[in-house]
């Protein structure tokens, strides 16, 4: 279970305490252009995410998507991570382009040793050297009027307006059509915010209604 946008006000002793009760993976959300402004963080608060407990994505969007999904490098970017002393198990690269995926797959085994995500809006591709995320919502909160299943060998997710409303019963909903044993995420960013700020209730909430 992925939640993503963790920003400069979040509580972090409180995200290690949450990642000590439940699986669960942080996405940190990077723009050349917007870090540093609402739900992407100052690069302030990388040190403060080195603890051990923290599973960590890299949500990597704009031009720093385009440069990986391109040539298969960001130098500006690459820096920043390894300044951080934070290691990231996995970076999704947020764009609509044509994408090579032996770059993206490339990209995250050499800068962390880890996987990469790719997004897909109607089926899942049939390429397991990335992990593929369903996304229609793009950040917007949207539940999209369907949700595949990806092909065996594939590891897949689901975004899309999922939040502490809805969340139990979505999954129940992926699950009902997943062969018994498929692993798969699911990936939220709007609706565990309020006013705009990452909101650990919100978060807290998804896990009580998913957990119990």
């Amino acid at each position: 279970m992925t939640f993503t946008g963790p920003d400069d006000l979040v509580d972090v002793d409180r995200m290690v305490a949450i990642s000590v009760r439940a699986p669960v993976e942080w996405g940190i959300l990077f723009s050349r252009r917007r870090q540093g402004m609402g739900r992407y963080p100052s690069l302030g608060l990388l040190p403060k995410l080195a603890s051990p407990a923290l599973r960590l994505a890299a949500h990597v969007c704009g031009s720093y998507a385009e440069e990986i999904v391109a040539t298969g490098a960001c130098l500006e970017l690459e820096t920043t991570l390894a300044n951080s002393g934070v290691r990231f198990a996995r970076f999704q690269i947020n764009t609509a382009s044509p994408l090579d995926t032996r770059l993206l797959a490339s990209f995250a085994a050499r800068v962390s040793g880890g996987r990469a995500i790719a997004q897909c809006r109607d089926a899942f591709q049939d390429d397991p050297s990335v992990d593929w995320l369903h996304d229609v919502s793009a950040g917007e909160g949207i539940v999209p009027s369907a949700r595949p299943v990806p092909a065996s060998g594939i590891f897949g997710g689901y975004a899309g307006g999922l939040g502490p409303d809805n969340a139990a019963a979505q999954l129940a909903a992926i699950r009902e059509r997943h062969p018994p044993g498929k692993r798969f995420w699911i990936d939220m960013e709007t609706k565990v915010r309020t006013d705009d700020v990452f909101d650990l209730d919100k978060v807290e909430a998804v896990l009580d209604a998913v957990y119990g």
